[in-house]
């Protein structure tokens, strides 16, 4: 006899939940709908004026804010279904934006509401945004999508239409191309891609792939970009603290417009030093976190510490960086970041890190020079690994690039645990809430994933009152696991 087995499986864990992607319904609607054509923007004129005023202490700018004044209630065009369902629907039009984002002021949605953006296709849809993307600040700001055209469309039961407070102030019109490279020259072929693995020669870099996980490429008022990385604290509870450098400008009244995008990798190895790997990667940004408040940061040390405002959904694979506060210096490090905001890549430095006293009085941690990879524009805020997986360091800024041995500095996390001497200017009271006094903490898995050896048991005939059943569980989850079985003759 075969039995077919269904366990229940209990978690003692806060255990991150992947949020359902629902279908956009179709209703077969009028095409013709209200349309907003923003001002004209001359593409190659902005990205000449930004590359010309790029300069160290500020992140660089991908876009342009346009201002926009849209309200279900006073525009766009609304349709009513035999469902008892309304659709309100606005296009938008940035002639020749690359990708455009929005920003709204206000978002609040009531129950059984959803908000999809639609790009230039009927297959580029992004949502549905629901009333679980309400949040305290009362903003929502959207990941890009590519084209020069945008609709959003509202779908909502007609009895919850008063309680629709929508509306977008910021259209933002992106003239550097930021799912290409950025608008300018790619990222130096050099670097290496976190995908590469044993097969392509890099066996060292399967050793961290948690660490890798960890790691985000993020925008900001929807026109600026930068690195970070999902951050453990001593609790192990996987509350969401994104740490990045102060630099890259985020702040209490800019928090909210915070997009995360998650796994932002090519999908093959392209081998250093090959042209293809100094060329566009095929990475997309379906993956993201949207909303974030501020916790701390201090500009000293260049550490800014976020709150997301959602979960990472588990799909994403999040993984929770360890740290290390401690003020010995690790023999060799690794720094994994998006370089121009491009495919998320790895470097490796396998001498001793130094410290930099370069300016004026703060410290910096110091890699003289890559041993494999480099750092450039837009991996400011990604983090400094020791030989232990640990955070020790956020990049703040440096001169190495693909065509020299120059050095990268970082600002270090000794610095950051203390920084300013108040709960909003230093790390120890987020990552270490509980005064534990802890120098080092591990990284951590919150998501869990159960593979069975065996589905199919065969027990017909066994003179035995048990049945070894075989199955793992992902590395670095740590928590409790309780398993029941049953099972059905077949």
């Amino acid at each position: 006899m075969k039995v077919f087995f269904t366990l229940s499986i209990s978690l003692i864990c806060f255990a991150l939940q992947a949020q359902g992607n629902e279908d956009r319904q179709s209703f077969g609607l009028s095409e013709d709908i209200e349309v907003l054509i923003m001002p004209s923007q001359d593409n190659e004129l902005l990205k000449r004026a930004e590359i010309r005023t790029r300069k160290k202490g500020r992140p660089d700018c991908f876009a342009k804010s346009l201002k926009a004044n849209v309200d279900p209630h006073r525009t766009g065009t609304w349709d009513y279904t035999k469902a008892e369902i309304a659709v309100w629907r606005q296009k938008i039009i940035s002639k020749d934006a690359k990708t455009l984002n929005l920003g709204f002021s206000r978002y609040e949605m009531p129950t059984g509401g959803k908000l999809f953006l639609i790009g230039d296709t009927q297959d580029a849809v992004l949502g549905p945004f629901t009333k679980a993307d309400n949040e305290d600040h009362g903003q929502l700001w959207t990941p890009v999508i590519e084209g020069d055209e945008i609709t959003i469309e509202i779908q909502i039961p007609i009895d919850q239409i008063e309680q629709l407070d929508i509306h977008l102030e910021h259209v933002n019109h992106d003239f550097m191309d930021i799912l290409k490279s950025g608008g300018s020259e790619s990222s130096g072929s050099c670097n290496v891609d976190v995908v590469c693995g044993a097969e392509d020669g890099f066996p060292i870099i399967d050793t961290k792939r948690d660490i890798i996980n960890s790691v985000g490429a993020y925008t900001l008022n929807g026109i600026e970009q930068c690195s970070g990385v999902l951050i453990n604290n001593a609790r192990n509870d996987c509350t969401p603290y994104f740490l990045t450098a102060n630099h890259c400008e985020v702040s209490n009244s800019n928090a909210a417009s915070v997009v995360v995008y998650w796994n932002y990798e090519n999908s093959v190895c392209r081998l250093p030093e090959t042209v293809e790997s100094g060329r566009d990667g095929d990475g997309t940004f379906s993956q993201f976190t949207t909303g974030s408040s501020f916790v701390a940061g201090y500009a000293p040390s260049d550490f800014t510490l976020l709150l997301l405002d959602d979960e990472v959904a588990a799909k994403f694979t999040p993984y929770f960086a360890g740290w290390n506060v401690g003020r010995a210096l690790p023999d060799s490090s690794v720094c994994i970041h998006h370089p121009n905001i491009e495919e998320k890549r790895i470097s490796f430095d396998y001498d001793p890190n130094i410290i930099s006293i370069d300016f004026a009085e703060d410290s910096f941690v110091r890699v003289e020079s890559w041993d494999l990879g480099t750092t450039e524009r837009g991996s400011s805020g990604a983090p400094l690994f020791n030989s232990k997986d640990e955070v020790i360091g956020l990049l703040n800024s440096g001169q190495a690039t693909c065509i020299n041995n120059e050095f990268d500095d970082f600002g270090p996390m000794f610095l950051s645990w203390n920084g300013g001497g108040t709960p909003d200017t230093r790390l120890k009271d987020w990552l270490d809430p509980d005064g534990l006094g802890l120098v080092s903490l591990s990284g951590k898995n919150c998501t869990f994933s159960l593979k069975l050896e065996e589905i199919v048991v065969e027990v017909c005939g066994e003179n035995t009152d048990s049945k070894q059943i075989d199955f793992s569980i992902n590395d670095n989850f740590g928590e409790e696991v309780s398993v029941s079985a049953s099972g059905l003759p077949s």
